[in-house]
């Protein structure tokens, strides 16, 4: 079986627990006689990307970066969920693969729009879900007073959590300014969310939010 494992940002530049596990996971995989292939991104939003591919102690692996000198541009919000520059990279890459099916992971500073992209090419879809990133944008759950957050409540919480950034009469303007887009946010996310075949949580908790 060819699978292919996706992720916003992989070893050996990015060590942590998501990093680990899909390398992990791809080696017993690759052992156990399937043929592994990652997509991955550098952690960063992709503005102008091209890919390399590199040998990673056995692991094949794509990486989406951006290209050298690449100016940071304001407008990066939908950038870090919905990034439409990614598609034709992830297309190529299905197109020589041609997976059995994919294996996501994270979408951060990719897009959600892979799901999409593969429900339409009718390759099953698994996502294991390791954080928040679909509900927060901060990933955990942690609003600005460093207290639990009980759900987005339809991306209006994650706005004022966003203004609360800043101080003054800014902060206000800012939660105004992002409060549609948060809302968006929220309803896209989750519909990329209900459209993968299946849904794997590592503990009851995340499983429960």
């Amino acid at each position: 079986m060819k699978i292919l494992q996706v992720l916003h940002q992989f070893l050996p530049n990015h060590i942590g627990g998501i990093e680990l596990y899909v390398r992990n996971i791809s080696r017993q995989l690759i052992y156990q006689g399937n043929e592994v292939l990652v997509f991955c991104g550098e952690g960063d939003v992709l503005r102008d990307p091209e890919q390399r591919q590199e040998d990673l102690e056995g692991l094949s692996a794509f990486f989406i970066h951006n290209k050298k000198d690449t100016p940071k541009k304001r407008g990066d919000f939908f950038q870090t969920f919905k990034n439409s520059k990614v598609i034709p990279l992830f297309e190529q890459v299905i197109s020589s693969f041609h997976p059995d099916i994919i294996h996501f992971h994270h979408t951060m500073y990719l897009s959600a729009k892979m799901i999409f992209f593969a429900q339409k090419k009718n390759i099953p879809t698994v996502l294991t879900i390791h954080d928040f990133w679909f509900l927060c944008h901060k990933l955990h759950l942690i609003n600005g007073n460093k207290f639990q957050c009980r759900g987005p409540l339809g991306g209006v919480k994650c706005a004022f959590c966003f203004g609360a950034e800043d101080k003054g009469s800014w902060r206000w303007m800012k939660t105004l300014f992002y409060l549609i887009p948060f809302i968006y946010r929220t309803q896209y996310q989750l519909r990329a969310l209900q459209s993968v075949d299946v849904l794997i949580s590592p503990a009851k908790f995340i499983q429960k939010k």
